[in-house]
C-alpha cells in the first residue's frame, strides 16, 4: 500500500516546480545578452589590467636583479681592496718580526 504524503503536501508540491524551474534554467538561453556582452567586457578589461601588473612586475624584477649585481660587484671589490690592506699589514708585520729576530 503507497503512503501518501498528507501532512506537507504543499512542501512537497514546492520541491518538485523548484526542481523543475533548475532543470529548465540550466537549459534555457541567456535571459539578457546585454549581460553576457558585459560580463566579457569586464573579462578582457581584467585580463588587460593583469598584463599591464604582469609587465610592470617584470620590468621591476629586472631592475631589482640590476640592483643586486650592482651590489654583489660592489662588494667583490671592497672585498678585494679590504684583502689587498690586509696583505700590506701582514707583509709590514713579517718585516717587523724579520727586523726584531736580526
Amino acid at each position: 500500500m503507497l503512503k501518501f504524503n498528507t501532512q506537507r503536501p504543499m512542501e512537497s508540491l514546492q520541491r518538485v516546480n523548484f526542481l523543475k524551474e533548475m532543470d529548465l534554467s540550466i537549459w534555457d538561453p541567456p535571459e539578457n545578452p546585454d549581460v553576457i556582452e558585459e560580463d566579457a567586457l569586464n573579462e578582457k578589461s581584467c585580463v588587460q589590467v593583469l598584463n599591464i601588473l604582469i609587465k610592470k612586475a617584470d620590468s621591476e624584477i629586472a631592475e631589482l636583479e640590476d640592483d643586486i649585481l650592482m651590489l654583489q660587484r660592489q662588494l667583490a671589490c671592497e672585498d678585494d681592496m679590504r684583502f689587498a690592506e690586509l696583505n700590506k699589514k701582514i707583509v709590514n708585520l713579517d718585516n717587523m718580526l724579520r727586523t726584531l729576530k736580526e
